[in-house]
């Protein structure tokens, strides 16, 4: 127990600016496989979420309300999720993909390549594929649209 403990630490206290865009699969919601670096070139706010999780399903509305506007790539990516579960979450609020939204699910390698212990975290990643800023917890909209000025 206190060596996951150790390990947990270790990645919430990494520096956010040594983390890149990963090479890492995700899975689209009908079965797909595609690799987190296809959007290498892109400014990307990627948001792990789930929606088991209270705080992520208060945030999401808002910011896919916010993606909307355009000029920035959102990635939502649920982990720890089933497929069917993301799929009626979404369709019961009236979400879907877009031309500034993907949704996807993603597991450990993820989890462990962007150094997040909790859920919501929403990470901000330039076209360069360097991250230029990273929030855990839930985010609010002025909070939110702050960092992604960086990313303009």
């Amino acid at each position: 127990m206190v060596v996951r403990e150790v390990r947990w630490y270790a990645l919430a206290s990494h520096p956010p600016e040594d983390i890149a865009l990963p090479s890492v699969s995700l899975f689209t919601l009908d079965g797909g496989i595609i690799d987190l670096r296809t959007y290498l070139g892109t400014p990307l706010v990627v948001n792990l979420w789930a929606s088991w999780c209270p705080p992520c399903q208060r945030e999401l509305p808002m910011m896919t309300r916010v993606a909307e506007k355009g000029g920035v790539l959102f990635l939502f990516v649920a982990v720890k999720d089933k497929p069917e579960r993301v799929r009626d979450f979404l369709r019961e609020r009236g979400i879907r993909p877009s031309r500034w939204t993907r949704f996807f699910l993603g597991d450990e390698p993820l989890i462990r390549a962007v150094y997040t212990v909790g859920l919501p975290t929403t990470l901000f990643f330039g076209s360069d594929g360097k991250v230029r800023g990273r929030h855990l917890g839930e985010i609010d909209e002025k909070t939110l649209r702050e960092k992604m000025e960086v990313l303009r």
